[in-house]
């Protein structure tokens, strides 16, 4: 019984989300660095597919697998990744080809007719399931462009390009699907305060945006910020960007994509843009390319 009981109180003290959380990232990075060493494949698919393993090692083993992950932190390292995407897109280009805009709505809208198509007529979908799911397939992923493009360290147009179409893309996909609930809730209500909201949602997440870019540059200007100090306060203002966002019931994706947009749109002399070059972008990459597999099957099993 008293052993027991010390086995109990050990694995109580042992096993805690912070420490489940720092050995699952720990084996994680050894297992994807000797995947790219040994088998030589890219970073970002080594990290994915190590957190997709430790996953299942969790999963599989009872007293780690009821160790609630902190979810939270995932959403976080998203939000900083996003602020950058939006210091990195180059929106003067749209000024200046406008062309580039039309491309990325065919594309998209191209994207959205063949899901649609494949869906419908392949598979004998509803319409309405099909349209949904179209508007979610048109969004691809910045974070992965951006974490593949300084991985390999691309430079020049074509990586600028495909990192805004890709952005472009993402904020056509959100916006899209909340007109599209908007519709929807006025359809079902028959009520315009209840389909108005989504817009005021969108609007909300403009402002929230520029906000926060607001508050960051007045603290890049009281501590005339550089390096470390600067990433801490662009990692606070995407944290509390995504603390306010949820109970106003805004879209944080669009507000950190609009505070990096705001954030270069504003910042002509590039002092809040230094912290690019520093190692914390890359340790954001690692932690939310390995921490996003680890919560797969949690967050599946919460919806």
């Amino acid at each position: 019984m008293e052993s027991e009981s010390l086995l109990s109180i050990l694995k109580a003290a042992l096993l805690t989300p912070l420490s489940v959380t720092a050995l699952l990232f720990l084996g994680a990075v050894l297992l994807s660095e000797a995947a790219v060493r040994v088998v030589r494949i890219p970073r970002i698919t080594a990290l994915v597919l190590a957190g997709a393993v430790a996953g299942w090692v969790r999963n599989s083993n009872e007293p780690t697998a009821l160790v609630p992950l902190p979810s939270a932190l995932l959403e976080a390292l998203a939000k900083v990744l996003l602020f950058e995407v939006g210091q990195r897109v180059p929106l003067a280009w749209i000024r200046r080809n406008p062309w580039l805009l039309a491309a990325s709505v065919g594309e998209t809208g191209v994207t959205f007719r063949a899901t649609f198509a494949v869906l419908t007529y392949g598979f004998g979908l509803p319409p309405v399931e099909c349209i949904f799911v179209g508007v979610i397939c048109m969004a691809a992923s910045p974070i992965v462009v951006m974490s593949v493009s300084k991985t390999m360290r691309a430079r020049g147009q074509v990586w600028q390009r495909a990192l805004l179409f890709s952005t472009l893309s993402s904020v056509y996909a959100v916006l899209a699907m909340q007109l599209l609930f908007a519709g929807y809730l006025a359809v079902v209500h028959v009520q315009l305060s209840v389909a108005l909201q989504a817009l005021f949602q969108l609007l909300g997440s403009f402002l929230l945006g520029a906000f926060a870019a607001g508050l960051l540059r007045l603290y890049a200007f009281i501590t005339r910020a550089r390096a470390a100090v600067l990433t801490i306060g662009n990692v606070c203002c995407c944290v509390l960007l995504y603390a306010y966002a949820l109970p106003l019931g805004l879209s944080s994706i669009l507000s950190a994509l609009f505070l990096g947009l705001a954030v270069r749109a504003t910042d002509r002399t590039h002092s809040l843009l230094s912290h690019e070059s520093s190692e914390t972008g890359t340790l954001f990459t690692l932690a939310f390319f390995v921490h996003r597999p680890l919560c797969v099957r949690e967050q599946t099993t919460l919806t």
